[in-house]
């Protein structure tokens, strides 16, 4: 998968995870989402409960972050808006320096840094 396809894909399970968390009104949904683009990055290997790799794909910080923005939801869309924007940038981030064992492959180690706003 090219970083182009890989970047598309990101996107659209975050994108679909936002709008499910507004919907149902519970930062699950864009944890799964999250877990879920952790995936997609390292080349489609199923995680396991390992709360290690969970906390560092959606911490507590970007938990509470995004309860923070369902409470102004209904009562300031704007400032919701920011404060998702916000957990959504820290999840990118967290998918860019994914840990070694998971970037593994054939007994050689892949490229670490992947930057998920360039588009080629």
């Amino acid at each position: 998968m090219t970083e182009g396809q890989m970047t598309d894909q990101i996107a659209a399970v975050l994108s679909e995870g936002i709008r499910a968390t507004i919907q149902d009104k519970a930062p699950d949904a864009f944890r799964d989402a999250a877990i879920e683009a952790y995936r997609i990055r390292t080349g489609g290997r199923a995680l396991s409960e390992d709360d290690a790799i969970i906390n560092h794909v959606f911490p507590s910080d970007v938990q509470q972050t995004v309860a923070l923005g369902l409470t102004l939801a209904d009562s300031d869309k704007e400032k919701a808006s920011v404060i998702l924007k916000g957990a959504t940038t820290s999840v990118l981030g967290r998918l860019s320096a994914v840990p070694a064992e998971h970037l593994q492959k054939d007994g050689r180690e892949r490229r670490r840094g992947w930057r998920f706003w360039r588009k080629e």
